[in-house]
């Protein structure tokens, strides 16, 4: 139903040339994050910075995952084969071992 919706409404905005508040193409999933007004750069930096702590094999495997849900269905199959491939990279040991140790942890981004 919600995937109808969006539908008509990217057909409305489209063949009407009509655009789209922030909020309401927040309301329909189309973004996910809003920034107040004058600090959308800012706002984007900020993702950008969250983003690059994280492990790039961890969000390669997890974009992945994402992208691919749809046309894979949800036996989760898929899913579990990325699992087991983050528990081989070398970033898992150290997202571990930070752990333990209460401390961030220091990517060295190697599969």
């Amino acid at each position: 139903m919600a995937a109808l919706l969006i539908h008509a409404q990217a057909m409305q905005m489209v063949l009407l040339n009509e655009p789209l508040s922030g909020r309401e193409a927040l309301d329909l999933g189309l973004v996910a994050t809003l920034t107040e007004p004058g600090h959308t750069l800012e706002g984007a930096l900020d993702l950008a910075k969250r983003l690059g702590s994280q492990s790039r094999s961890a969000v390669r495997l997890a974009k992945e995952a994402i992208c691919r849900a749809d046309e894979l269905g949800q036996d989760g199959q898929f899913e579990r084969s990325l699992y087991y491939a983050a528990f081989g990279t070398r970033d898992k040991r150290e997202g571990v071992a930070a752990f333990l140790e209460k401390r961030p942890p220091v990517w060295k981004h190697l599969e």
